[in-house]
């Protein structure tokens, strides 16, 4: 501050306590009560070292006074399958409204394992599956029906025309 010499910016003050709130300590030299650390505490010149015994393996029976071995059994589950490629395929080739719920379930599966629930993908991969069926099923009979219909129309036709002559 140009105009002021140093005991006047010294007794000016730098901000007015805000309400509610403890005056805070300014950026000026740390109390002489607090000391520095020491020289060469934190970052050195030397390289640094790895801890004892890393890499080695410690028996079990050699550690914490134990006398047996531990064996540990890792139990993985396989994730169920999310029949996705069966779901598109049952929606545009048989019968699309079973069709979208099936492609539903089978993201549904993904995103259950991705949480861990290993319960619900099994479950939205059942109604996944179920629902491909359901759409197997739908597009069989109505292919089935056409085909009666064809028959149907074409027979009685046959027979108007032969009858009409």
């Amino acid at each position: 501050m140009e105009g002021y010499s140093k005991d006047q910016e010294a007794s000016q003050p730098a901000y007015p306590p805000q309400s509610g709130y403890a005056p805070q300590p300014g950026y000026g030299q740390p109390p002489s009560d607090q000391a520095y650390p020491p020289a060469g505490y934190g970052y050195s010149n030397q390289p640094a070292q790895p801890p004892p015994n890393y890499g080695q393996t410690i028996p079990a029976s050699a550690s914490y006074g134990q006398t047996a071995g531990v064996h540990v059994t890792t139990v993985t589950q396989a994730s169920p399958p999310n029949y996705l490629g069966l779901a598109l395929f049952v929606t545009f080739c048989c019968f699309w409204p079973t069709g979208i719920c099936a492609i539903v379930k089978a993201t549904e599966v993904n995103n259950a394992l991705n949480r861990g629930d290993h319960a619900g993908a099994q479950a939205a991969s059942d109604s996944a599956r179920k629902l491909s069926y359901i759409s197997i099923g739908c597009g069989i009979a109505s292919i089935v029906i056409s085909v009666v219909f064809i028959i149907i129309y074409y027979v009685v036709v046959a027979a108007s025309i032969s009858s009409s002559y």
